[in-house]
């Protein structure tokens, strides 16, 4: 499992680059993913729920969660230049971070079913 340090470092990293180049959709989308693993970390040990359930999250949470959220779907006309498996992972943790289990479900096994080894994948 990855320290809280090095969350935080490789977190300042994506936003460094994200300064220097704002357009820099993969560090948008890598940094989003990250924080998706943080924030399904964090509920479950919670034992909170997200989506429209989530009103239970603590304000901290519900901060990474729309962090999380704007990251991912902030993609627009950009989203073109991410390959089917990378839009596939970013649909599925924007259903998650909604609630929509089966939604992210189903996505996460197109994602296996384009890559066996995704890692991604297999830890959703």
């Amino acid at each position: 499992m990855v320290s809280r340090g090095k969350r935080e470092d490789a977190r300042r990293s994506f936003d460094r680059a994200l300064e220097l180049r704002p357009d820099m959709i993969e560090a948008r989308v890598a940094r989003g993913l990250r924080m998706a693993r943080e924030v399904a970390q964090r509920t479950v040990r919670g034992g909170w729920s997200l989506g429209a359930e989530g009103s239970d999250l603590p304000e901290p949470l519900i901060e990474l969660r729309d962090a999380t959220l704007d990251d991912l779907t902030a993609l627009g006309e950009q989203e073109a230049v991410l390959s089917l498996i990378d839009r596939l992972k970013v649909n599925a943790e924007i259903a998650h971070m909604r609630g929509r289990l089966q939604e992210a479900d189903e996505l996460w096994t197109q994602v296996l079913r384009r890559d066996e080894v995704n890692a991604d994948a297999k830890i959703a």
